[in-house]
């Protein structure tokens, strides 16, 4: 009985952490605490607003499923691929 209750807290607290960093744009307000030290944001490429929670959501599983070490792509081949798949764009803060 106390193991199902450690799995279910485990479970918890896996799932807020994932949730929480496919969503931290957007608890940030477009900036996440990285974007924060590096002055970029994320922004929609439309209309340079906060994108649409979908998008950034998208955004992340294609940046965590196209790691650099295993893609073939340079790094501005791989950011330009992203923002053309989720409609958003990094823009640098002034």
């Amino acid at each position: 009985p106390n193991n199902n209750f450690i799995n279910m807290i485990g479970f918890l607290l896996i799932s807020g952490l994932l949730i929480s960093y496919l969503i931290s744009d957007r608890i940030f307000h477009g900036a996440s605490l990285a974007k924060r030290v590096y002055k970029i944001r994320l922004v929609n490429k439309l209309n340079h607003n906060t994108p649409p929670m979908i998008s950034i959501i998208h955004r992340r599983i294609i940046e965590i499923y196209l790691h650099p070490m295993f893609s073939k792509m340079n790094f501005l081949e791989r950011s330009r691929y992203i923002d053309e798949k989720t409609g958003t764009k990094v823009v640098k803060i002034k």
